[in-house]
């Protein structure tokens, strides 16, 4: 077979149809937001005709939609018709608001009845589009393709780490757009990652302030960190210091933290929520096997988790093994009701009892549609990859340890594989809790009355108490409370203006690129940790005196040894376990020495525990931290997007 691409019957034939294209297509590449990167220019250009024939013909027009609310400005009479945003909306963000109506010249693209929709996954349509008739609202009339400069970075509103492409004018971030990552994201991003950019110059702090009087006064940084440093100091015998880190804090941010408190003798590191677990090893909090392989999984049981709010790209991969194999595919959720999804997913109940009895085979719910104890048992005969989600409300639970030492005692009396804990796989909601886990960080007992109160781009805590002196160190002063209640406010770099480096959920490691030059006066986190480090020693140094302090730093590092022997003792401890449980082949490295039972009998001693109910983490998408917040673009689109849980 001889096939023939470049004669002059091909060349015909491509400039026809594209004569049919560009009958009512209106030729405003002038004034088009998609012009300079338009692919029907492209085309055009290299196959086109070099003239038109229509000339009396009146090119037809259609209104406008608007389904996208303030994120997708629509003009639809450039639409030529590929059905990509139609396509795109169907298969991989399960959307079928979108259509095909009308036929010949009369076909047009809308919604079938006159509705909005806020998906989190809409805004792709945009880079989809080969023409102008969907682009960026908040970038429309903005700036020209040729204009901008393009930094490859990454994204920090979700704990995958998302390839972007971040075009930059005058130092001032015009768009965000996504980049090809097969591994990671494919070619999507979120809107949270797309639209976030237009609160980055908004309520910024750019100078510290001491409050005095109930009123900020700008100080200067040197004035600022010997300030700070002579509180750590003060306190520092006492171990009445308090750290807290956010969601968007960085692996070196993390490190120096680290380094910097635990050589003061303070261990009291805590997470923005209070986190009721300690999660030592890395298969504990990340996901133990890929995204690639999530693709193939058709049985998936979500435990307190809500993939759709907490990790949308998550569900496009979910989605392509539903597309696959509908028959045998199959979605459980236990803890929240989910019916806000793409495919069915079948729901277990919402109690901790619900929970026991899925552990023990018990639960009428599955019983009704196979015998579930004889379906545990042959799992791996049934489906070829099984996974269980735990969602962030698992962790945050006061018995979250006894919901993962249970679970994976059941995980390894099923016997799924030889690596029984690949199916264990935890959803972290943003990378910041990642850079702590990582470094080992928290802290499962805090401190009920603290002198200090460290917050690193952290925007809400819990354990306020009035006579705390406050560190509020962070991006925005935005209406948060504890700006109001900060007595010390220091000013950090945006995730866009500094090189950084995340581990994502994943537990790959992803570099963030510096694009935007900050304030004069801001530095980032590490660098101001760093500097306090410094500072700390050289007052240490010249402030000791062997009259004066040598009985106080005497006290102080035996604190410190005790603690790094207590620390060691504890692990040597836990290898011996880990050594006589891989011989003596008990389950689960040493952990589940007990039976199930005594794992709750210890935990829900009364009935009234045992039928508590799983709360929501994430009620609305759109307004989950600090930059979201600060969006005037998601402000709009939160207005529509609450999630409740079980209403009657």
């Amino acid at each position: 077979m001889i096939i023939n691409t470049e004669n002059k019957r091909v060349q015909f034939a491509r400039e026809s149809i594209l004569e049919f294209l560009l009958v009512n297509h209106p030729l405003d590449c002038p004034i088009c937001d998609q012009g300079g990167e338009c692919d029907l220019q492209d085309i055009t250009l290299v196959f086109g005709s070099d003239r038109g024939r229509f000339y009396d013909l009146k090119k037809r027009a259609i209104d406008n939609l608007n389904c996208a609310g303030p994120l997708i400005k629509t003009i639809m009479t450039r639409c030529i018709h590929c059905t990509r945003c139609v396509r795109f909306l169907y298969e991989v963000a399960g959307n079928l608001n979108l259509g095909v109506i009308g036929r010949g010249n009369n076909m047009e693209i809308g919604t079938f009845i006159e509705a909005s929709f806020f998906e989190e996954l809409t805004g792709n349509i945009i880079d989809l589009c080969p023409v102008g008739a969907s682009t960026s609202m908040p970038y429309a009339f903005t700036a020209r393709s040729w204009e901008l400069l393009k930094i490859n970075s990454i994204d920090v509103m979700d704990a995958l780490g998302s390839a972007i492409r971040v075009d930059i004018v005058n130092n001032k971030v015009m768009r965000i757009l996504p980049r090809l990552d097969e591994n990671v994201n494919e070619e999507w991003i979120t809107n949270k990652a797309r639209f976030v950019y237009d609160s980055l110059s908004i309520q910024r702090i750019n100078f510290p302030k001491l409050k005095y009087n109930l009123k900020f006064f700008v100080i200067s940084w040197n004035f600022a960190l010997h300030l700070l440093i002579d509180f750590l100091i003060s306190f520092m015998y006492n171990i009445n210091i308090e750290a807290v880190i956010g969601p968007f804090v960085d692996l070196e941010t993390a490190f120096s933290l680290k380094n910097f408190f635990f050589s003061m003798g303070c261990f009291n590191i805590n997470f923005i929520y209070n986190l009721k677990i300690l999660l030592d090893y890395k298969f504990l909090y990340l996901l133990n096997l890929t995204l690639e392989e999530l693709e193939f999984a058709n049985l998936i049981f979500l435990i307190g988790c809500n993939l759709r709010y907490e990790s949308p790209l998550i569900l496009t991969r979910i989605r392509k093994s539903f597309l696959n194999d509908k028959t045998n595919f199959n979605i459980f959720s236990l803890g929240l009701a989910l019916n806000t999804f793409s495919f069915k997913v079948k729901n277990l109940g919402n109690s901790v009892r619900t929970y026991k009895k899925f552990l023990e085979g018990k639960l009428e719910n599955l019983n009704q549609i196979f015998n579930f104890k004889f379906f545990l048992l042959n799992l791996h005969f049934f489906y070829k990859k099984v996974v269980f989600f735990f969602g962030m409300n698992i962790i945050l639970k006061i018995d979250a340890i006894s919901f993962i030492k249970s679970f994976l005692y059941f995980l390894s009396f099923l016997k799924l594989n030889s690596f029984f804990w690949k199916n264990f796989n935890i959803i972290a909601s943003n990378l910041g809790i990642l850079s702590g886990f990582e470094f080992n960080l928290f802290s499962n007992k805090m401190k009920s009355e603290t002198n200090l109160l460290y917050l690193i781009n952290a925007d809400s805590y819990e354990n306020l108490n009035v006579n705390n002196f406050i560190v509020y160190q962070n991006h925005f002063a935005n209406s948060s409370f504890l700006y109001y209640k900060a007595d010390l406010l220091l000013p950090s770099m945006l995730y866009l203006e500094k090189t950084a480096s995340y581990l994502n959920m994943e537990g790959r490691y992803r570099i963030s690129k510096k694009g935007i030059i900050p304030f004069n006066f801001i530095f980032s986190d590490f660098d101001i940790i760093q500097v306090l480090n410094i500072l700390r020693r050289i007052k240490i140094i010249q402030n000791f005196s062997i009259l004066d302090n040598f009985f106080d730093i005497l006290n102080y590092f035996k604190k410190v040894i005790s603690y790094e022997c207590l620390f060691f003792y504890n692990i040597t401890k836990f290898f011996l376990k880990l050594k006589h449980a891989y011989f003596l082949t008990e389950p689960f490295y040493g952990f589940a020495y007990d039976s199930l039972k005594n794992f709750f009998d210890k935990f829900y001693n009364k009935q009234k525990i045992i039928n508590i109910v799983f709360l929501t983490f994430i009620n609305n998408y759109y307004k989950t931290d600090i930059f979201c917040r600060n969006s005037k673009i998601l402000s709009l689109c939160s207005l529509k997007n609450t999630q409740y849980n079980f209403i009657k």
